[in-house]
């Protein structure tokens, strides 16, 4: 459930705002209507909503300066308002829609998508940040590492991941299942969350998961892994890679 608030100084299009929304959505919840910009302000402080439904122009003020006394501000904003001339000023404070008065179902319905899709999306990153951010024991327990794509969040067992492979600022990521997936973080970001005893920087440009390692030339200095695929190993590393093949694995 999505929660929401209406900041608009005219009633009856407040109602009418309410019971539009709500046949669009069902999964927003209204938990308040406020008619200017101090209760406004208030409003939001109390119900924290991730959605706000916004006029422009408010008794005391206008609806940026909501927005300008909310300087940590998480909600995403409607704009609706009787004037075409603020869209720019809309657009600096990242709103998702700009509605204009009279307001039409289909415009609501669109605003309201987009909004969705963001507050979805912000979930999505907030979940992935909290997995990687849990300790290293907690982390191997839960047995899944957070992903990020360009659509949003992957989650793989770690088990799955048989190497990683620098592409640019991203990174390729080869799993057991025969599929790759391009991963919007770099090679560095992952170095910080993988554990050092299960995953090894063998090279500037690759990470290798130690239970998917085969063989490896010492001659050629290049490490073979489950996926067939050979790994250039830097010098500095192949102590590191032969103590790896050395230690017992339990």
């Amino acid at each position: 459930m999505i929660k929401a608030i209406i900041i608009e100084d005219e009633r009856p299009l407040a109602d009418y705002l309410r019971e539009t929304i709500q046949e669009t959505d069902t999964g927003i919840e209204i938990s308040g209507i406020f008619d200017d910009v101090g209760a406004g302000i208030e409003g939001i402080e109390a119900h924290q909503p991730q959605l706000i439904f916004l006029d422009i122009m408010l008794p005391e003020g206008s609806g940026f300066a909501v927005l300008d006394a909310l300087p940590h501000r998480s909600a995403e904003v409607i704009f609706v308002t009787a004037h075409d001339v603020f869209w720019q000023q809309a657009f600096d404070y990242a709103a998702v829609g700009y509605i204009l008065k009279p307001v039409f179902k289909p415009a609501l319905a669109t605003a309201i998508a987009n909004a969705r899709k963001r507050i979805d999306a912000g979930t999505i990153h907030q979940l992935a940040e909290i997995l990687q951010r849990v300790l290293p024991g907690q982390q191997e327990q839960m047995g899944k590492l957070a992903i990020p794509t360009g659509k949003g969040y992957r989650f793989e067992y770690f088990q799955d991941i048989i190497r990683l492979e620098s592409h640019n600022t991203y990174t390729w990521i080869y799993l057991f299942k025969g599929e790759k997936m391009l991963s919007t973080y770099n090679l560095g970001e992952f170095r910080k969350i993988l554990s050092e005893k299960e995953f090894i920087q063998v090279h500037k440009s690759h990470i290798v998961s130690v239970k998917h390692m085969i063989q490896f030339d010492t001659q050629s200095c290049l490490l073979e892994m489950s996926d067939e695929s050979l790994i250039p190993v830097s010098r500095r590393n192949k102590t590191h890679i032969v103590r790896s093949f050395a230690t017992p694995k339990r």
